[in-house]
């Protein structure tokens, strides 16, 4: 693929990922190459990827990752010792008392959780943390990271 020509793009998301998925299979089978890139960091992060991933390897296809840079590596890498053991959890459920849930689960974990939030959400994730965290425990919050305004916070809870 030369990154000189124009190749067509194509928007894949969660609510088209599975019909996608089949069509690039196709493509695929009759010679094309296809480069699949994020607009939100490293595909297959948090972004609409799996099940374009697992349809192409179970179609005895190859994937070949090219890596770079994403939020996670990102946050780990300026996090500290924090960071050495850590768990991804990605997108805490949209749903209040599911989420709250989630956090409940990983306030007792001995290693950093890497959460991903949505900007509209942000404020009820932190106001859940503040209740559920102690007040000691370290926090750092990234806001669009990797990208031009990238802005980092290295908190307490408290």
């Amino acid at each position: 693929m030369s990154f000189l020509s124009h190749p067509p793009l194509m928007s894949i998301h969660a609510h088209n990922e599975a019909q996608e998925a089949k069509s690039i299979v196709a493509r695929l089978e009759q010679g094309q190459r296809i480069a699949y890139v994020s607009d939100a960091g490293t595909p297959g992060i948090s972004d609409p990827c799996a099940l374009l991933v697992e349809a192409v390897i179970a179609a005895g296809l190859r994937v070949v990752p090219i890596p770079g840079v994403s939020a996670l590596t990102t946050v780990l890498s300026c996090a500290g010792k924090m960071a050495y053991h850590h768990v991804f959890v990605g997108f805490l459920s949209s749903k209040g008392s599911r989420s709250r849930a989630q956090l409940m689960q990983l306030v007792h974990l001995p290693f950093a959780s890497v959460i991903y939030e949505a900007p509209h959400r942000i404020q009820s994730l932190l106001e859940a943390i503040c209740r559920i965290y102690p007040p000691e425990r370290k926090i750092v919050i990234g806001r669009e990271l990797t990208k031009q305004y990238e802005t980092l916070y290295h908190l307490k809870v408290a």
